[in-house]
């Protein structure tokens, strides 16, 4: 599990990180977290879908499975990213912009410290956090990344928060079935009533797009169809692997669309 500590230029000025080599740290996430700005590049290949946070707060993210604690985009052996793109998140590990404590509006630059990629600047090959008391060369366009996600991350939750105003959510029914015929649900996952969406007055129209979020709710419900992908991307691994715990012959993509038949996003 991963342990996030703020980065100090005194406390870190003799320390330093190892870029990540693979994604074996990502290897059993079900999601991902995403903001409206990577919207384009993920609908090519993963399905979007928003997630309860601990504030019982919706969240956008990128499906990653339909087996839970199986990312398919991370081969089992190499741990190589295998297709499509590459969450931001994932993309600057170990690093990330979280809240400081007891300041909830306030982020601070941390690191993974169980990553087992932070050591001394002693050793070949480490880049140093700091350079002369600021960020390093090496650091610094991490930094400039995150802190545009950030920014488009309060942009992403506005839209999401209106869209819940609405009532718009709905949970997504992602299940499949084991060699044994047992069910195995991917619980807590969201997405876009079509129907609700459908049946909104003129006023809530407006309210969403003045908080830019009628691009995300139709893109999520566009991608609802990329689950065909993550189907694949089992059924490829299924073949890699002995004794899999799910194959796509267990799952039932008709099922996940809901019970709406006359959807306009179903074909």
């Amino acid at each position: 599990m991963a342990d996030f500590m703020a980065l100090d230029s005194q406390a870190h000025q003799n320390t330093g990180w190892r870029p990540a080599a693979h994604y074996a740290f990502a290897a059993q996430h079900s999601v991902v977290p995403i903001v409206a700005a990577e919207l384009a590049d993920t609908l090519a290949t993963m399905p979007i879908a928003w997630v309860k946070t601990a504030e019982e707060r919706f969240q956008l993210v990128a499906l990653l499975t339909l087996v839970p604690g199986q990312n398919v985009f991370v081969h089992p052996q190499s741990h190589k990213w295998i297709a499509g793109y590459t969450p931001l998140q994932f993309r600057t590990y170990p690093f990330a912009m979280l809240p400081v404590e007891g300041q909830p509006d306030k982020r601070a630059l941390c690191i993974d410290r169980d990553s087992g990629l932070v050591e001394s600047t002693d050793e070949l090959g480490v880049h140093p956090f700091y350079e002369s008391g600021t960020h390093s060369d090496a650091l610094k366009p991490i930094v400039a990344q995150l802190k545009h996600a950030e920014q488009n991350r309060i942009a992403t939750q506005k839209a999401t928060d209106a869209l819940a105003a609405q009532q718009l959510f709905t949970p997504w029914a992602l299940k499949t079935k084991n060699k044994a015929g047992e069910v195995i649900p991917l619980n807590g996952v969201y997405r876009i009533d079509d129907e609700a969406l459908r049946q909104l007055d003129v006023e809530a129209i407006q309210a969403l797009m003045q908080a830019d979020a009628l691009a995300i709710a139709y893109g999520q419900l566009l991608s609802m169809k990329r689950t065909q992908v993550l189907a694949q991307l089992h059924q490829t691994l299924a073949k890699q692997q002995p004794a899999p715990s799910a194959t796509p012959e267990d799952i039932d993509l008709d099922d996940m669309f809901g019970e709406n038949d006359d959807s306009l996003f179903r074909f």
